[in-house]
């Protein structure tokens, strides 16, 4: 529950709705962006694909103005990764150390579930939220 809907939405509030905004009036729009994607991935210690997320979700804010798709993304994202894993955290742990196979394999896992979700999220958007330029964001 935790992971699936409170961090959701106090990391989007937090990223998107805070520091992404002031960091936007600050700095400029790129850079905000480029920052607070970078930041998020390394606050959960995955720079490489979670800034990726956190810059996806970034553009979903913009795109929509509105906070509760990035929340939606997101939580979405984390029950996928959440029903994944679920299946190796019911078996006993025979090592501590993630190998590397292990780590390519969740990351083409991830990839194909991220691939699948930004197929139905975008679906969702274009039918429920009009279409409004990111150069108009302030």
């Amino acid at each position: 529950m935790m992971i699936v809907v409170v961090a959701p939405i106090s990391e989007e509030l937090i990223f998107r709705g805070v520091i992404l905004n002031r960091w936007a009036q600050k700095w400029n729009l790129q850079k905000s962006l480029i920052a607070t994607s970078l930041l998020f991935g390394f606050l959960h210690i995955n720079p490489i694909g979670l800034s990726m997320v956190g810059l996806l979700l970034a553009l979903l804010y913009l795109k929509t103005k509105t906070l509760w798709v990035p929340i939606a993304a997101h939580a979405m994202n984390n029950f996928i990764a959440f029903c994944v894993t679920l299946p190796a955290s019911t078996k006993p742990a025979t090592t501590t150390v993630l190998s590397l196979q292990s780590l390519q394999s969740s990351f083409w896992t991830g990839l194909v579930m991220m691939g699948i979700s930004l197929f139905f999220l975008g679906r969702f958007i274009r039918r429920n939220f009009p279409s409004k330029q990111l150069s108009s964001f302030s």
